[in-house]
């Protein structure tokens, strides 16, 4: 009998071995989570590159005076849309007026004088040839009567001389009226100078009109004042900039980011990009990329990018800070969650996957980083087999780091 209950105290203890090791080997199978694991899956991914930057208009107008002077009034402020011919500023323009009023003076003297020459003065020509005329037929006369007079002994030589040289004077006196007839007439030299004197009149009259008006600075089509940085009262010279202006126009504004160089082998002209300005992030534009600076920055390592956003939403400003997503490239393969993959930043990442309950690691190469859609938050990869290891469609992935690798799982419903 003793022997007997020992035989069956052994069995009763030799089953609870037996039972103890089954929970042991069915914890160690026991299932992960769902979410810790994924399964391989071919899909397309959409590679971007993120960078910020900021607003610039597409066209920036610096305004400037080209006279110095003292600003009388400014009347826009910054912010301001201003139409084509709205004034924006103006100096103090007394000395201008003054100079426009002294050279229209001078039109009209120069304007009265040629009046004169070619009315009164021509007229006093006219009269003068009469009267030198005149004047020659009597000395002409008056010589002819004192020969005759010297001949019948009646007159001296110095009488006959006298009359000679009073002809003399008669026939110069009138060939000078004459000159002035000449001189008053349409095509004469006096006309042709009082001309030229009306218009060298109306030239300065022009010059200190033009000098008056840049006195005046105003828009010369719509646009939106960005920088005003002058005062009424401040002494201004050329070469200042006072204002700042952004013309309206057809290509809408331009955003401007500056990264670093590496991106120089995925960035292109024509691509696509999401953006959102920092003061507004939970509304996005689209953009494209419009230009690639040529050259790179030696000091700073990085390369200017502009974009173009053609439809510009009204809360956009210049010079905002917004955060740019350019979708660079869409690349089909073998997909899983980044945070699955193991040492994703070195040189030999990897992945777990489970093979007849325990955990295998895998070397792969990342070939690919991005979204599978616009909406998703979590960033997957593209991975391909490295080393000879394979990696197929419908491999389940262990995402939970806290699973090692040769530990002893099973293989749960995994999520995707």
């Amino acid at each position: 009998m003793a022997v007997a209950r020992r035989l069956v105290v052994a069995a009763v203890a030799v089953t609870v071995v037996a039972v103890v090791a089954v929970v042991a080997v069915v914890a160690l199978r026991r299932a992960p989570a769902a979410d810790a694991t994924v399964v391989v899956a071919s899909r397309t991914v959409t590679e971007t590159a993120v960078m910020s930057g900021r607003v610039i208009a597409a066209r920036r107008v610096d305004l400037g005076v080209s006279q110095p002077g003292i600003v009388a009034s400014v009347e826009v402020v910054e912010g301001q849309q201003v139409a084509a011919g709205d004034a924006l500023l103006s100096l103090d323009a007394g000395l201008e007026r003054a100079a426009v009023a002294q050279a229209r003076a001078q039109v009209q003297q120069a304007a009265a004088q040629l009046k004169d020459v070619v009315g009164p003065a021509r007229r006093r020509a006219v009269a003068a040839v009469a009267v030198a005329a005149a004047e020659r037929g009597r000395a002409e006369a008056n010589s002819a009567r004192l020969g005759r007079l010297l001949e019948q002994g009646a007159a001296t030589a110095i009488d006959r001389d006298n009359a000679a040289t009073a002809l003399a004077i008669a026939v110069a006196q009138q060939a000078r009226a004459q000159a002035d007839v000449d001189a008053t007439a349409d095509d004469g030299s006096q006309v042709a100078l009082a001309r030229a004197a009306v218009a060298v009149a109306n030239s300065l009259v022009q010059q200190a009109e033009a000098r008056l008006a840049l006195t005046q600075v105003a828009a010369r089509g719509p646009a939106t004042v960005l920088v005003r940085s002058v005062e009424p009262g401040e002494a201004v010279s050329p070469g200042r900039i006072l204002m700042s202006l952004a013309p309206a126009g057809e290509r809408g504004v331009e955003i401007l980011v500056e990264p670093d160089e590496r991106v120089l082998s995925v960035l292109d002209v024509g691509q696509r990009a999401v953006v959102s300005a920092d003061a507004f992030a939970d509304r996005v534009f689209a953009a494209t990329v419009a230009t690639v600076a040529p050259v790179v920055d030696k000091a700073t390592g990085t390369v200017e990018v502009r974009l173009l956003v053609a439809a510009p939403p009204s809360f956009l400003r210049t010079d905002m800070t917004v955060s740019v997503e350019v979708t660079t490239n869409e690349r089909s393969g073998l997909t899983v969650p980044a945070a699955a993959v193991r040492g994703l930043s070195t040189r030999t990442p990897t992945i777990v996957v489970i093979v007849d309950g325990h955990a295998v690691e895998r070397a792969v190469d990342v070939v690919g980083r991005g979204r599978v859609a616009a909406t998703d938050s979590a960033e997957v990869v593209v991975v391909a087999g490295r080393d000879g290891a394979v990696i197929a469609e419908g491999d389940v992935v262990v995402v939970d780091p806290k699973i090692k690798v040769g530990a002893a799982v099973a293989s749960p419903p995994a999520s995707r």
